[in-house]
């Protein structure tokens, strides 16, 4: 973005210095806020032109927003009040969610609390169909041996995806090796698929590699997702076969966002990627795939010509060119192992009514009343 310009009160003209292919992704994602009050108070007083107003936020315990009477749709939103309790334990919220001290129950969300509930005529469960995010395996590409490809393909072959997802999901999500959605422009089916468990071929690559047998990596997560947990484990045990040593490292979440951040961390880390249901050129503007800075500490100059092509190319003939491109270079670098799908998900009660998801992966709550 070069410019913004305003020539009267109800338009707004961007300027760009190239084809912005994934301009509308970005519109779409944006935030409309107050300039005056922001530049005022800051974030500690956010406005907007959204369904709620933000009313107050106790650190570590709450955020409160209340109905916006000037909201631009008549007679939305239905509800007057919504309060988000934050909780460091996903089991204690589904515990109070089953007491009836809380509605609804969201991020953080154990499947196997999910799944478990779904049975229960007294809830409701949502999983969003459309999702673009995916559970990963970040390499720290600043550290041995995981800076060495070979190391990282051997680490992506003893990944069993199948049996993660089976385990974790319950069938209910799809494991695959790209990190796109099935609407995306970029996603490939076939290259998907293309996750082989293979211990043999994990051996051989690390025999390639040059890397010492019997290396010791750590696997590190934020600790408030049990189902990293379940992941961890079975991971940690087919590592074992082809003797690399994995230690478990459960983090609080202050601590793994300043280790991924820092890329501290040794080895491999558990983490989620939440742009594949966007364009291609939106994914290489993220924290997880961007060509200039990721998680991983990834570079590659081959990388950034093959991000620039794309994040300007808009003829969709060779723009599917590109994307096949990209597939094959994310496989064979394997800096970012996909896992499986793990869509959007939220357990209520079966009062609360009007639930749906958007195209953001949010849930729509303007829409939503209580019986």
């Amino acid at each position: 973005m070069t410019g913004v310009e305003t020539p009267d009160k109800y338009t707004v003209v961007v300027k760009a210095s190239r084809p912005w292919v994934e301009a509308f992704d970005l519109f779409e994602q944006a935030n409309i806020i107050d300039p005056v009050t922001f530049q005022a108070v800051g974030a500690t007083k956010p406005t907007g032109t959204g369904p709620f107003t933000f009313a107050e936020y106790a650190q570590g315990d709450h955020l409160r927003l209340v109905r916006n009477t000037n909201y631009w749709t008549t007679n939305r939103p239905y509800l007057d009040e919504v309060v988000v309790s934050i909780r460091r334990d996903a089991e204690a919220a589904v515990t109070q969610l089953e007491a009836g001290a809380l509605d609804l129950v969201g991020a953080g969300l154990p499947v196997s609390a999910l799944v478990r509930l779904q049975t229960d005529p007294k809830y409701q469960v949502l999983i969003n169909d459309q999702t673009g995010s995916s559970y990963t395996l970040v390499a720290n590409c600043t550290r041995a041996p995981t800076d060495n490809k070979l190391v990282r393909q051997a680490l992506s072959c003893a990944v069993d995806r199948r049996r993660m997802a089976d385990t974790v999901w319950h069938g209910l999500a799809a494991p695959g090796a790209l990190p796109w959605s099935p609407t995306s422009p970029a996603y490939d089916a076939a290259k998907n698929a293309a996750f082989g468990f293979d211990l043999d071929k994990a051996r051989s690559l690390l025999a390639q590699s040059g890397t010492p047998p019997n290396f010791h990596t750590d696997l590190s997560w934020s600790a408030t997702t049990p189902d990293y947990a379940t992941m961890a484990q079975i991971y940690q045990a087919d590592l074992a076969r082809i003797g690399v040593d994995a230690a478990l490292k459960p983090l609080e979440p202050v601590v793994f966002l300043a280790t991924r951040n820092n890329r501290s961390w040794q080895g491999l880390l558990l983490n989620l990627n939440i742009l594949g249901h966007l364009l291609p050129a939106s994914q290489l503007s993220g924290g997880t795939y961007g060509p200039d800075t990721n998680a991983a500490g990834f570079k590659d100059d081959a990388y950034n010509q093959l991000a620039n092509k794309i994040t300007s190319e808009t003829d969709p003939s060779k723009q599917r060119l590109l994307y096949s491109q990209l597939n094959d270079y994310y496989l064979d670098q394997s800096w970012v192992m996909m896992v499986m799908q793990n869509p959007e998900h939220h357990v209520a009660r079966v009062g609360v009514q009007g639930l749906r998801y958007d195209a953001h992966q949010a849930l729509v709550l303007p829409e939503v009343w209580l019986t």
